[in-house]
């Protein structure tokens, strides 16, 4: 029983260490760099709506998005469209296999986003929150809330396919349930305006959508400790200033003259690890960060600046490698795209000399007119171009 209240007041004690440790200490920024979720670099898509308003609204949003990036160029609707009327695709959203590629060398466009909202519905309800109380006194003091609120829920589902090979890169549903409430305490309010939910609905779906195609970055607040000790205030000051350099080099002079000092205690050890590795970490060097932030963590396993902060160290690396691998892949589909259109622009080998046709009615046999039908049929079927139609038909023509 002892043994466990002893255990209870030890972890009651670094709590409250924790809580006063990041009380009085000031805080910095670091800044975590996310690839795009996709998985790949994409710079040209088209928009395939699947649906009504909802979907044309989110389209748009979507669009000026990404435009305002200046890292995508979205494909002109109106061209679009035609596109998409001349080729019979309408609005169902499928695209099979056998029009893929030829739709993708039609827009020139590295992806095809298939967007649609099947639910955004909204709704509204009265709430209360009963803060009434009694005085010491025994008197009752009535104070109730009234509360409108007003709710949609949202979902929307994109798809990324790959116009090149036919192969969906990404599916994502968003589900999103935004709501504003206005609140009084001489009775219901009116509710707030739907659309003006539904338009925060639409904004968040846009900043899930636009993770998906480019990098972003995520701002983490941490602790740097700023003791007079071993001179950790002058590197923080030195941060204030925004001058990384000098606060690195003070940081190493920190952890320096902590270790030189026979006496120092474990509390302070840990602290100038953690405040270089914290330094390199502001500065973007992971690699070197590591190591410091791990030392922290190994004196004082049990607090959780140091916990946070290494593993906020850990995730920057592996984003650095998906980063990585993002750009190892972009460049491997743009080496085998160059080779693809390379391949189809090269001359054909010249064939071997072939022995005297047998006359037919596709090379000269036949009538005249089972000629001209069975060119057509030719044309038809893909077997020959346009162009080559035209000039073989009016060589028939001309026998006539």
């Amino acid at each position: 029983m002892l043994r466990s209240i002893l255990l209870a007041m030890a972890i009651s004690a670094t709590a409250s260490a924790q809580f006063w440790a990041r009380l009085i200490n000031p805080d910095v920024q670091v800044t975590l760099n996310h690839p795009p979720s996709l998985g790949l670099k994409v710079t040209r898509i088209a928009f395939l709506p699947v649906g009504g308003a909802n979907t044309q609204d989110l389209i748009s949003a979507l669009t000026t998005d990404l435009s305002a990036s200046g890292k995508m160029e979205i494909l002109d609707r109106a061209n679009f469209d035609a596109i998409l009327k001349e080729q019979s695709l309408g609005e169902s959203g499928y695209i099979d296999p056998a029009t893929v590629t030829r739709l993708g060398k039609l827009l020139g466009a590295a992806a095809l986003v298939t967007v649609s909202v099947p639910v955004c519905k909204g709704s509204q309800v009265h709430l209360t929150n009963d803060q009434s109380y009694t005085d010491k006194n025994g008197g009752y003091h009535p104070n109730i809330h009234y509360i409108s609120k007003t709710s949609v829920q949202f979902i929307a589902s994109i798809q990324v396919t790959d116009l090149t090979t036919g192969k969906i890169y990404k599916s994502q549903r968003v589900v999103l349930d935004p709501s504003l409430s206005n609140e009084s305490e001489q009775g219901y309010p009116e509710y707030p305006d739907e659309l003006q939910v539904r338009e925060a609905a639409i904004n968040a779906a846009t900043v899930s959508v636009h993770r998906m195609f480019l990098p972003w970055t995520e701002a983490q607040k941490l602790i740097f400790f700023d003791d007079k000790d071993y001179g950790m205030k002058g590197a923080y000051q030195s941060l204030e200033a925004q001058n990384v350099p000098a606060a690195l080099e003070k940081a190493q002079a920190s952890l320096a003259a902590a270790k030189a000092d026979a006496a120092a205690k474990p509390k302070y050890l840990a602290r100038v690890n953690y405040n270089l590795g914290m330094v390199y970490f502001i500065e973007g060097d992971y690699d070197s960060a590591k190591p410091y932030l791990q030392a922290a963590l190994e004196i004082n396993p049990k607090a959780d600046i140091f916990q946070q902060s290494y593993g906020n160290c850990q995730r920057a690396l592996q984003l650095r490698q998906e980063s990585q691998q993002v750009d190892d892949r972009t460049e491997a589909q743009r080496r085998a795209e160059a080779q693809a259109q390379s391949q189809a622009a090269a001359p054909a080998p010249a064939a071997a000399p072939a022995a005297a046709p047998v006359k037919t009615a596709s090379n000269g046999g036949g009538s005249a007119e089972d000629r001209l039908a069975h060119l057509k049929v030719m044309l038809k079927k893909g077997l020959i171009t346009k162009h080559e139609y035209e000039q073989k038909r009016a060589e028939i023509i001309k026998t006539l």
